[in-house]
């Protein structure tokens, strides 16, 4: 008679394998959130801020409506009142410094604008726009 070759892995093997994996997991997962991954949710919260403003300048004429500090207060994911009551995605211990100010020979704070978010975990960074210079969004680290 044939013997019958073993298939597959034991449980035991199985649960060992698990053990691995979670006990890696435990160690990796509370570093995912790192200073990059921060730093791309101000840019990205600085990107759909950009976005509003220029909304609500063609909406209004000026950038003094869009001027404010905004984070979420409710931790719903949206600064609350924001530009017309137009909600915008902040992400959570973000917050986002609009400035209306003076260029292209307008002097009333409606030529331009700059855009600063900052993050409680991160003092000593920020991201930035200044829409005078029409450059990219940048990270200030020298605060």
């Amino acid at each position: 008679m044939k013997k019958l070759a073993k298939k597959g892995f034991s449980m035991i093997e199985l649960l060992f394998v698990m053990v691995i994996i979670a006990t890696l997991s435990a160690i990796a997962i509370p570093s995912f959130k790192s200073d990059a991954s921060i730093l791309t949710s101000m840019k990205s919260d600085a990107r759909n801020v950009i976005t509003q403003v220029q909304t609500t300048y063609v909406e209004n004429q000026n950038y003094t409506d869009a001027a404010g500090t905004y984070t979420d207060e409710d931790e719903d994911g949206f600064a609350q009142d924001l530009m017309n009551d137009q909600n915008v995605a902040v992400s959570k211990g973000n917050t986002i410094f609009v400035t209306a100010i003076d260029c292209n020979g307008v002097t009333d704070g409606d030529g331009c604008f700059t855009i600063d978010v900052r993050n409680e975990e991160i003092d000593d960074k920020a991201v930035q726009f200044n829409s005078e210079t029409k450059g990219s969004i940048f990270l200030n680290d020298n605060l």
